[in-house]
């Protein structure tokens, strides 16, 4: 039976591996490694909020490149969305895309969609009256 058949790799390991060397422990139980990083971070803290450091600051990217200008201008709107209020931004951007719209009336590609637009389809000038679909006789 199976029961008699020793497995050929022994997956049990005759010795333990050998522990890792403590470091050592101040009184209070922490390590020299942990005050260390405190140090290190408190330092990184004291660079960030140093105001001689804010004054060496230099623009990392280029001020031609436009996307700071990107950038403000979404800042910008975002300020405007909080001061006027969700339903008064709305109401804004509707008018501004509705404003648009109108503007764009006259261009080809919304002309096209005017099945009545002689300038686009001047075919519609030389229909005699009985050609004509009895709905296009209405106007």
């Amino acid at each position: 039976s199976l029961a008699a058949v020793r497995p050929s790799i022994d997956c049990w390991r005759a010795h333990p591996l050998p522990a890792r060397p403590k470091s050592p422990r101040h009184a209070d139980g922490h390590t020299a490694e942990s005050y260390k990083n405190v140090a290190r971070l408190q330092r990184k803290i004291e660079e960030i909020h140093d105001p001689e450091r804010r004054s060496r600051t230099t623009q990392t990217t280029n001020p031609g490149s436009g996307k700071l200008a990107e950038q403000l201008s979404r800042n910008r709107q975002a300020r405007a969305h909080v001061a006027l209020g969700a339903g008064e931004a709305a109401h804004r951007a509707n008018l501004q895309h509705m404003l648009r719209r109108i503007d764009n009336l006259e261009s080809a590609a919304e002309r096209k969609k005017n099945p009545f637009d002689t300038s686009v389809y001047p075919a519609l000038l030389l229909r005699r009256r009985e050609d004509m679909k009895p709905a296009e006789l209405l106007d």
